[in-house]
Order: structure tokens, then sequence, then C-alpha cells
């Protein structure tokens, strides 16, 4: 039996290995990564009803945050730790699904929520979701990329956010408190003005 040439075996095993690269590639691009198909697209974290929103935006950091170690048992002081409000958005969204041309962040298409709560009296930041997945400890990785993002990791931080936003919003209401007082002041004046007139008339007649 005669064995085959070297020229032929070089040729099979190159096709042989450019197949299974197309067929790798070809997964690839039908099958998401496992760090993206597992974790939100976008999460917004909400320091309080109505107040500052921050968007996390980076895919596989998102998955970092919400893949700590299990807390066991139940979460730490939970019952009088500050939290924060989370959103999640699992799957195909684009920016335009969660900040409109404004560039303020919306809530309402969120296929998640959950509380994130940041480091207390010595107990490390945890995020418990609402339903799905067990509470978990943020990690150090995940809590610096939430500080990148603005995010309070900490009581404290989170105490000092809070006091900014309410500020921020007494800002948003002064020029309008000052325009109602103002309005106000000038119908006393009026009423004022127009009873002197009255006398003035009574006065003369």
């Amino acid at each position: 039996m005669t064995a085959p040439s070297t020229s032929w075996t070089s040729a099979t095993r190159m096709a042989a290995m450019t197949a299974t690269f197309t067929a790798v590639v070809a997964a690839m691009a039908f099958f998401p990564p496992p760090a993206t198909a597992a974790a939100p697209r976008y999460m917004i974290v909400e320091v309080a009803p109505g107040s500052t929103r921050y968007l996390l935006d980076d895919w596989e950091a998102n998955l970092g945050v919400l893949t700590g170690p299990g807390v066991d048992g139940a979460i730490p002081e939970a019952y009088r730790r500050p939290s924060l409000r989370v959103w999640l958005f699992w799957g195909d969204y684009q920016r335009r699904d969660v900040e409109d041309e404004g560039g303020s962040l919306r809530t309402t298409s969120a296929n998640q929520t959950g509380t994130l709560f940041p480091a207390f009296e010595g107990y490390r930041p945890v995020i418990a979701l609402d339903h799905g997945v067990p509470p978990r400890y943020v990690e150090e990785r995940a809590v610096a990329y939430l500080r990148s993002k603005g995010v309070p990791t900490t009581a404290q931080e989170l105490e000092a956010a809070v006091r900014r936003s309410g500020d921020d919003r007494r800002v948003g209401w002064l020029p309008l408190v000052v325009v109602v007082l103002v309005a106000v002041a000038a119908g006393v004046g009026l009423r004022a003005a127009g009873h002197r007139i009255d006398d003035d008339q009574d006065a003369r007649g």
C-alpha cells in the first residue's frame, strides 16, 4: 500500500484546521461570550427616589458587581443600613433604551430590580436582587468600578450624596419660590394701593 504524500497530508491537515477555525468563529458570532451573556447590559443606580442616578454601562464590569461571594445567611444589619435602588437591563438593550436625548436616565424598561447596600460599620457592600439571585458581597474590583461611575460605596458617601441631592432639589425649586413670593408681594402692594385710593376718595367725598 502506497503511503500518502507529504503534500497531500499537509493540505488535508490545513483544510481541517481551517474548517475548525471557521466553525469556532461562527459559534462565537452566534453565541455571546459567557461574561456578556451572564451580565446585564446596563444597570442604573439611584441615590434616593427622584434624585441622582448613575449609569453602569460596562458589560463585563457589571458581571463583576453581581458575582462576588454569596452572603452566608441574612444581610448584616440590613434593617438599618442605608441603601441604593438598582435597575438591571438584561438582553439586547441600546443606550437609547435607558437614556433620553436630554441625558436623563429612565428605568421603565428594566427587567429586574435590586438593592445595593454600601459598606457600613465594617460590613462589606452587598448587592441583593429582588428575585432570582441570592445576595452577594461586592468585591474590591467591583467597588472600584462603582466608584469610577460616581456611585457611593460607603454609608458616609451615600449620606453626603443624599444631602447634595436634597440641596440640588431645593435649588431647583428656589426660582419658583422667588417668583411666587414676588407675585404675592405685588398682589399685597396692589391691594394696599387700592385701599389708599378708596380712602382718599372717601375723604374728598
